[in-house]
């Protein structure tokens, strides 16, 4: 907290992505809400065992619930940022980091074995996909992949 006559609270844009929608609001350090609760809804891609999302849709539903929690309070407010995500789903990038493919969501079973498990998954791309396989520099689950976006 800044100190002086009049002192501020320290605010919090809290993000969180989740397999059904991408969240933000705003709290005050005592956990008040000073937002509106803004959600986008985000699609899964199913078929068979394949269960995906696209990275691109998380990046920008995630850039509109922070530009509707900026319209409830300034940027310049803001003090932190924290950022939650499901998991453990993975995205291969490439070398400039960007997303090769769709992210495999945690209950994607290609590869067999616990579909939550990256080895059988990476291996089972390996196999199945070499040439994005190939590509691939770095594997980042959605919460390594949006903290490094963002």
């Amino acid at each position: 907290m800044k100190t002086g006559s009049n002192p501020r609270k320290m605010h919090v844009l809290a993000i969180d992505i989740g397999t059904q929608s991408a969240r933000a609001v705003v709290f005050n350090e005592v956990g008040e809400r000073v937002s509106k609760l803004h959600n986008v809804m985000l699609k899964t891609m199913r078929d068979g065992p394949k269960s995906e999302q696209c990275t691109d849709e998380w990046i920008e539903a995630t850039n509109l619930v922070m530009e509707r929690c900026l319209e409830d309070i300034a940027s310049e407010m803001i003090d932190a940022v924290a950022i939650t995500t499901t998991s453990p789903g993975f995205v291969l990038l490439d070398r400039d980091m960007k997303a090769l493919h769709n992210f495999w969501m945690y209950d994607d079973a290609r590869g067999g074995g616990i579909p939550t498990h990256w080895l059988p998954r990476l291996q089972w791309m390996e196999i199945n996909h070499p040439e994005l396989y190939g590509q691939s520099a770095y594997v980042a689950d959605p919460l390594s992949f949006m903290t490094y976006y963002f």
